[in-house]
């Protein structure tokens, strides 16, 4: 997909190309992003937030709105000759973003994106996102919302979360979609104190597309891996399986494999967690 398909301006800065929407961008929110490429100071109003080794993200707001501003850090090498046929990380965040939004997923919308190029390959790159102050990774919702001992009204109220949190990966899955980073933070959450939870998806630079229901088993063993893990004392071997029953519900299809699908997601979940915490193996 061409760049000028969505974002059909184009301006141009020292050595620097930034692409957006007419009707999505103005002054405000180039005047800042200028400023810090510029000078290679913090503004007074940005905060650092938290994040990879790979990119390096800021929230900041203009006239009560606010913005996250992620910079894509080159990763060696091999991130340049790869960007010089794919394009710039932050091209494919806007890109896969948007593919999300036609398939009906909801993420933040890129409202600018820029790279600045060495010898036609993308040297730095970077993203513009509206932020939403009421949404919330997942893990960090559950870290810090449900913290034990937990309440009869919590249990309740986790479980429900969790149930729709597998009913939206199932959903993902079955559309056909593979998320490049499903860690549970890449996934926000609003609106879960009702019980009624709006998931939204970011860091979707790596995602994959297939046909609908046609989604490939490693990239679904790959996903749910990635989700399963958590570990938190809040989150019981049950509640992985109610999640797991949720995520069938959108894969009925699934149905007649799914002890062995549950059986590879356990014990590769369990591999990788014992590479990193060695005294894991024996707990799960």
């Amino acid at each position: 997909m061409d760049s000028s398909a969505k974002h059909v301006c184009v301006k141009k800065k020292n050595g620097w190309q930034f692409f957006y929407k007419k009707t999505a961008c103005d002054e405000k929110c180039f005047s800042p992003i200028q400023d810090f490429i510029d000078s290679g100071t913090q503004p007074g109003n940005w905060v650092r937030m938290t994040s990879s080794v790979n990119s390096a993200v800021w929230k900041f707001s203009v006239d009560d709105e606010w913005f996250v501003f992620k910079e894509y850090l080159k990763r060696g090498r091999f991130d340049t000759v790869t960007s010089l046929f794919t394009g710039s990380r932050a091209y494919k965040a806007w890109q896969r973003g948007n593919e999300l939004l036609e398939r009906g997923f909801n993420t933040p919308e890129v409202l600018i994106y820029g790279s600045q190029s060495l010898l036609f390959s993308p040297r730095r790159s970077f993203a513009l996102m509206k932020f939403h102050m009421q949404s919330i990774g997942l893990h960090t919702l559950l870290k810090n919302h449900f913290t034990m001992p937990l309440t009869p009204e919590k249990v309740q109220l986790k479980r429900s979360l969790l149930r729709s949190a597998g009913r939206f990966v199932g959903k993902m899955h079955s559309k056909g979609i593979f998320h490049g980073d499903l860690r549970l933070d890449n996934i926000l959450v609003e609106g879960w104190e009702t019980g009624e939870p709006a998931f939204s998806l970011i860091d979707n630079e790596r995602n994959k597309y297939f046909n609908e229901k046609h989604i490939s088993n490693a990239c679904r063993l790959k996903n749910l891996v990635q989700v399963n893990m958590v570990i938190l004392p809040q989150i019981t071997f049950t509640d992985r399986l109610r999640f797991f029953m949720a995520y069938l519900s959108e894969n009925p299809r699934l149905n007649a494999d799914a002890k062995n699908l549950a059986r590879r997601v356990h014990l590769k979940t369990k591999k990788r967690l014992s590479e990193k915490i060695p005294a894991i193996w024996e707990k799960l």
